[in-house]
């Protein structure tokens, strides 16, 4: 009988809390909701159609989310396209309206993956070593450089899907093995650039796709070489391999590349414009002359004296990636939205 009459007492004592609680909420309502009717007549007016239809409530809750809607739909068309924002608000409103940045064709590149990609390289450029040979790109430079981007890679995925290249998840996983630990790729990303480990392989899956594609549509010349110090040992080498030796025997004697000296001088495969890039225009127009098997004259370059012979040249269009997109992009029906 004690437990019964406690727990009787305790019940009371809850429901008269709960009763002076519901009192309290409706003198407060009633205060506050006096004073917005005599300060904002438009809510007495309100409340009076809700009592007398209830119904009428779903419809005025429906058009005032609608009007904040459109609202903030006019602020962020605002931020993105007069005031070229990069805020935090802006970044939002990008995630939540469809405004576009380009348009490639039928398909749109979408404002938030502008905004995206330039706060990955704005956040890098922050943390970039001043070096006075190298003028920082202009904020009018980075945004151009963003857009341009993105629309390579959208005119990039339109030839893929023309020629049916894609990128499987075995090839992303393997590429993506080889960048290193996860943990230790995900701390490195964020930090240089402020972007997740999912943002990242999908940037990672884009390259990927450009290579692909440049592979099945550019020439490629696939290389071995022997890279010696001075012109008499390149034309010794020339000579041994022009009389018959083994050219993979002639790179172990005589090569200064310590990287490929053991496999024979193999440098792997190349593309037009490459060589000139990254090595000496000059090696590349010895190459261009070149049939399979055949070996080069010794070539000057910067890093001394290279014989070079092509082993493989595959089928495809003779230009450099470079020329070729700019055909390719002239193809395609392009309209830029963002402000650069």
């Amino acid at each position: 009988m004690d437990n019964l009459a406690r727990l009787k007492n305790i019940l009371e004592t809850v429901l008269e809390i709960a009763a002076k609680g519901v009192r309290l909420a409706i003198q407060i309502y009633q205060n506050v909701w006096l004073f917005l009717h005599t300060r904002i007549p438009i809510l007495g007016a309100l409340v009076k159609r809700h009592v007398k239809n209830p119904s009428t409530v779903f419809i005025d809750a429906a058009i005032f989310i609608l009007v904040v809607y459109i609202g903030f739909g006019i602020l962020g068309f605002i931020q993105i396209y007069p005031k070229k924002a990069e805020t935090p608000l802006a970044n939002n409103l990008s995630e939540l309206y469809p405004f576009p940045a380009a348009k490639v064709d039928a398909t749109l590149v979408w404002s938030h993956q502008f905004l995206a990609r330039l706060n990955f390289l704005n956040t890098f450029s922050r943390q970039a070593p001043n070096d006075s040979t190298n003028r920082p790109p202009t904020d009018s430079e980075l945004r151009k450089r963003v857009l341009e981007g993105l629309i390579e890679d959208r005119v990039i995925y339109l030839e893929a899907q023309k020629r049916r290249v894609g990128v499987t998840g075995e090839e992303l996983k393997i590429a993506f093995d080889k960048q290193g630990d996860p943990n230790e790729i995900k701390q490195k990303v964020g930090k240089l650039y402020n972007m997740t480990l999912i943002e990242y392989q999908q940037i990672l899956a884009e390259q990927i796709l450009k290579e692909k594609v440049k592979n099945s549509v550019l020439v490629r010349w696939h290389l071995r070489h022997i890279l010696t110090l001075d012109l008499a040992s390149a034309n010794e080498a020339k000579k041994q391999v022009a009389t018959g030796k083994d050219f993979a025997e002639v790179a172990k004697t005589f090569s200064q590349d310590a990287k490929t000296v053991t496999n024979g001088g193999d440098i792997g495969f190349w593309r037009k414009g490459e060589l000139s890039a990254q090595i000496a225009p000059g090696l590349e127009e010895a190459v261009a002359k070149l049939t399979v098997n055949q070996v080069s004259d010794p070539v000057q370059t910067q890093f001394g004296y290279q014989v070079i012979q092509l082993l493989e040249r595959s089928d495809g269009v003779d230009q450099s990636y470079e020329d070729w997109y700019k055909e390719a992009l002239a193809k395609h029906k392009v309209k830029r939205y963002i402000k650069i």
